[in-house]
């Protein structure tokens, strides 16, 4: 059972033998997986195809910052500590935008594909949601667009109900 796991970077066996977790919460999503009791081999591909996935827009965003963000006092000074100094806090403070515009991302993708899903099921079948159609409001209040409500806005980026511009916070008023 360690080999797929293992292959996936779910886990690192150590030389004697024990389990480490490069990332916890990657374990407990697999865990979470085994609980509904998916078969085995669906879940490793799954696993499989989301690490692909993770590679690729981890070369993205380092293409982006080498190509946009990279000090060009690093590539001079290769001995200067301080210029590495401030790559690696440049790194660090891309990092977590990286993850929360991912994250951000699939959250969106995630409720608009639900939604084709199901209109395609319930529609597909001719049941009693086939009268569902693309602008009915979904059960959680969550617009197609993945947009929860009141965070509309328009081509500026201000609200879409007209109370103004945004402030710096996020809020407007």
């Amino acid at each position: 059972m360690a080999g797929p796991l293992e292959a996936l970077g779910i886990i690192r066996v150590l030389p004697d033998g024990r389990w480490e977790l490069p990332a916890p919460a990657l374990f407990r999503a697999a865990e979470e997986l085994a609980a509904f009791d998916f078969p085995l081999d669906r879940r490793i591909h799954l696993m499989e195809q989301l690490r692909a996935h993770s590679v690729q827009m981890a070369d993205l965003l380092v293409g982006f910052f080498v190509d946009h963000m990279w000090p060009p006092t690093v590539t001079e000074r290769v001995d200067d500590p301080a210029a590495w100094e401030a790559l690696t806090q440049a790194v660090d403070r891309l990092r977590p935008l990286a993850t929360t515009s991912v994250v951000a991302l699939l959250d969106i993708a995630m409720v608009r594909a639900a939604e084709r899903a199901a209109e395609q099921m319930l529609v597909g079948e001719g049941g009693a949601g086939a009268e569902m159609t693309r602008g009915s409001p979904p059960a959680d209040g969550v617009p197609a667009d993945g947009t929860p409500p009141g965070d509309a806005v328009d081509a500026e980026g201000d609200p879409a109900d007209g109370s103004g511009p945004a402030d710096g916070n996020g809020t407007h008023g």
